[in-house]
């Protein structure tokens, strides 16, 4: 993805900031569901660097032509900080613009001034700034300034796509809705089942539905594999003859894969074995044609001396 600079991104803002008429009012965190505060909302589930879940709220209003305005709000219950109690505290603020086509053309996010404290000054809303993400300092002990980044599609200007701007919020005729909706964050998870792939790697799968590499099956290889000794059960092991052995990752360089779950099948001649059966049969069958013959010998003999 190339990013526009910023100074190119806010000469595009500048040039068409006389579109904002913004005259429904504004956001009030108080009450966000007010017609003058927003026409539509949707939450979204965030996880901290502990795997807690947080909820947070993003409203939308329309405050120009093709330019709509977005604010996100958590319960202050959910925040470290002065606002430590159940109602809402505004911690995001951003502006979409689209095209006459409705494609989505800048997300512009809202990062400053910065009062003394540390806080965003909300309430002064004209430092605005791209490429940045916002960070959030929830309860619980997690992560302070943890980096969470919305996104709200390939938008045309800001991501300097030609081709974009239907892959993620548009803006066309009818009721708004939320078709689909995607997040990589999760919360914890305990180990559920393991399998093991053809490279070797041992991979956990969570209740949580992440899967990690957990660890890897060295495979190892000898210039004379012929001359290792058997040491029965399927083992064998390396001999002066056989050389020392190579170890390397399974299915890379000549070595072999790793197939779980599986039996393997027998590795002899099947042909050559059952020619050496039938030569066995047949030299027990001549030695007890021999055993046959002494016996009637003897027989003879003692028949003699009678």
């Amino acid at each position: 993805m190339n990013l526009i600079s910023d100074t190119a991104l806010t000469t595009a803002i500048a040039n068409r900031s006389s579109l904002i008429t913004d005259g429904a009012g504004s956001f009030e965190v108080t009450d966000p569901s007010k017609l003058t505060s927003s026409s539509f909302s949707t939450s979204v589930t965030l996880f901290d660097s502990l795997g807690s879940p947080h909820s947070i709220t993003l409203f939308f209003r329309k405050i120009g032509e093709n330019i709509w305005e977005y604010n996100g709000t958590v319960r202050g219950d959910d925040l470290t900080g002065p606002t430590d109690n159940g109602e809402n505290e505004q911690v995001l603020f951003g502006r979409l613009w689209f095209t006459e086509s409705g494609s989505l053309d800048i997300e512009d996010k809202f990062l400053g001034p910065v009062n003394a404290d540390n806080t965003i000054n909300l309430a002064d809303k004209n430092g605005f700034l791209f490429p940045r993400a916002n960070r959030f300092n929830f309860e619980g002990g997690s992560a302070a300034n943890q980096q969470i980044d919305f996104d709200f599609g390939t938008s045309i200007t800001t991501d300097a796509s030609v081709t974009g701007g239907l892959d993620g919020v548009t803006q066309f005729a009818g009721q708004s809705a939320v078709n689909n909706q995607t997040q990589n964050g999760f919360t914890t998870g305990t180990l559920q089942a393991i399998g093991v792939g053809r490279n070797g790697n041992i991979t956990g799968q969570f209740t949580n539905g992440q899967t990690r590499d957990l660890a890897r099956i060295i495979l190892a290889n000898f210039n004379a594999p012929q001359r290792l000794s058997i040491q029965g059960s399927s083992l064998f092991s390396g001999t002066q003859a056989s050389g020392q052995p190579i170890l390397g990752q399974a299915a890379r360089a000549g070595f072999g894969s790793v197939l779980s779950n599986s039996i393997e099948l027998s590795n002899v001649d099947i042909a050559e074995e059952f020619v050496k059966l039938i030569q066995d049969q047949q030299a027990f069958q001549a030695n007890a044609r021999v055993i046959s013959t002494t016996e009637d010998l003897l027989d003879e003999v003692v028949n003699l001396t009678r």
